[in-house]
C-alpha cells in the first residue's frame, strides 16, 4: 500500500477592492479550517525594512516614501503609483517576483500540516501576475458595484469618485469571471455568503465525505444517529428534533425522575437537554466533542411540564473549541434557561466514531481510543498546562 500523501488543493481567490475577499478568507479559516496565504500581507512583509524587496522600492521611489521611522509608508507610495501607470508597473516588478517565491515556498509548508484540509491563496492581482499555475481552482467572489462602493466608504473612508477611480484601475468583471472556475457572491450577509461557500467546498470536494455519504448534507441521519445510538436519547427521555450545520433543536419528555421533591424540573437535567442537544449542534460540523463547560446565565423555575424544549446554535467553532448558545423552553413556549456550552474539540476520526456508534460498539471504541492504547492527550484537547490554548 502506498503510503504517500495526498496533495492538498490549493484555492485562489480573487475579485475587485471592496468585494469582501476578506470575509471570504475569515470563513475558509474559521468554518472550514483552510491554511491561509494572503499575497498582499506578504507584500507588506517583504517591504519592511530588511524584506527582500525594501531596499530596491526606497532605491526607485526615493527616501520621501518612509516614514519617521524608516518604515514604507504605504499611503504615500500608493499616491504615487496610483495616478501614474509606469510606476505601478516598477513597483509591481519589483515586489511580485519575491512575493511569488514567498507564496510557493508557504504552499509547500502547508501541505506537510496535516490539520490544514486545503489552502487558500488570496490576491487582487491573481489572475495578472500569473499564479493561475499554482492552483487547483480560481473563485472570483463578486459583489454589486453600490455594494463595494458603500463598503469602500464606510471601511476606508473614500470618497464616491475615489471608489470608482479604484474599481476602474481593476479587471473588469467579465475578465475575472472568463478566468474563474466558481463564482462567489458576497453582496449579502455573511451567513448567505457562508451557506454558499459551504455548498462550494463540498462540490470540490475540499474537505472528507463522511459514511461513504455526504454525512453533513443529510441532516436526518444525524437525527436518527443521535436518537438511536446514545445513552442520553435512550434513558434520559430525551429526542433531536431538527439540525442543520451549526444548529439543533430538541426536547425531553419530562418523567418523575426528571423532578425535584417541590415539583420542578431538576436544575441537572436542563443542564444535560443544553448538552445533549449542543452537542448535537457540533456533530453537524463533523466535531467529536467532549463537554469542557456549560454555564446557565439565566435560569427560571419549570413546574410540571410535558415537555421541555431546546435550541442550540454556533457561536463559535474553532480547531480547539466550540461554543453553543443554548435557550430551553417549556411547553407554554416560556424560557426557562439560557445557557453557553463549550466542547472541546477530540482529535478522533470522525468516520470511525460514527461508524462505531452506529455498529454499538461505543464501549470497545472509547476503551480502545480514549482511555487505552491510543489515549487522547490534554494536549489534543487544547489543553496546555491546564489552560485552555488560545484559537
Amino acid at each position: 500500500m502506498s503510503t504517500e500523501k495526498k496533495r492538498k488543493k490549493v484555492i485562489g481567490i480573487t475579485g475587485g477592492t471592496g468585494c469582501g475577499k476578506t470575509v471570504v478568507m475569515g470563513l475558509l479559516e474559521e468554518r472550514f479550517h483552510a491554511g491561509l496565504i494572503i499575497a498582499d500581507k506578504i507584500g507588506h512583509e517583504l517591504m519592511s525594512p530588511g524584506g527582500a524587496n525594501y531596499r530596491e522600492i526606497v532605491d526607485f521611489f526615493g527616501e520621501d516614501i518612509l516614514d519617521q521611522e524608516g518604515n514604507i509608508d504605504r499611503t504615500k507610495l500608493s499616491g504615487i503609483v496610483f495616478h501614474d501607470k509606469a510606476a505601478m508597473e516598477k513597483l509591481n516588478s519589483i515586489s511580485h517576483p519575491n512575493i511569488e517565491k514567498a507564496v510557493i515556498a508557504r504552499i509547500e509548508e502547508m501541505q506537510r500540516d496535516e490539520d490544514i484540509p486545503f489552502i487558500a491563496l488570496e490576491a487582487a492581482l491573481l489572475i495578472e501576475c500569473g499564479y493561475k499555475k499554482y492552483l487547483d481552482e480560481l473563485w472570483y467572489v463578486y459583489a454589486d458595484e453600490e455594494t463595494r462602493i458603500r463598503r469602500l466608504m464606510e471601511s476606508r473612508g473614500y470618497s464616491e469618485e475615489k471608489s470608482r477611480a479604484v474599481m476602474r484601475n481593476q479587471l473588469r468583471e467579465e475578465e475575472y469571471i472568463k478566468n474563474s472556475d466558481r463564482v462567489i457572491d458576497n453582496s449579502g450577509t455573511v451567513e448567505e455568503t457562508y451557506e454558499k461557500l459551504r455548498t462550494i467546498i463540498w462540490e470540490a470536494s475540499l474537505v472528507k465525505k463522511d459514511l461513504k455519504k455526504d454525512f453533513m448534507e443529510h441532516m436526518d441521519q444525524i437525527i436518527n444517529f443521535r436518537n438511536n445510538s446514545g445513552t442520553v436519547s435512550k434513558h434520559m427521555a430525551m429526542k433531536v428534533t431538527d439540525a442543520r450545520p451549526g444548529w439543533a433543536k430538541g426536547e425531553m419528555l419530562c418523567q418523575a425522575f426528571h423532578m425535584n421533591p417541590i415539583g420542578s424540573v431538576h436544575g441537572g437535567m436542563l443542564f444535560i437537554l443544553a448538552d445533549f442537544v449542543a452537542g448535537t449542534a457540533a456533530l453537524t460540523r463533523g466535531k467529536v466533542v467532549t463537554t469542557a463547560n456549560a454555564t446557565a446565565y439565566f435560569l427560571n423555575a419549570a413546574y410540571m411540564p410535558k415537555k421541555l424544549y431546546a435550541e442550540a446554535s454556533e457561536i463559535k467553532t474553532g480547531l480547539c473549541l466550540s461554543t453553543y448558545d443554548v435557550v430551553v423552553r417549556d411547553d407554554k413556549d416560556k424560557i426557562i434557561s439560557k445557557m453557553v456550552v463549550e466542547f472541546y474539540n477530540l482529535r478522533i476520526d470522525f468516520d470511525d466514531y460514527v461508524n462505531n456508534m452506529l455498529h454499538h460498539e461505543t464501549d470497545l471504541y472509547f476503551d480502545k481510543n480514549v482511555f487505552g492504547e491510543n489515549k487522547v492527550e490534554a494536549k489534543d484537547f487544547g489543553l496546555l498546562d491546564g489552560k485552555i490554548k488560545e484559537e
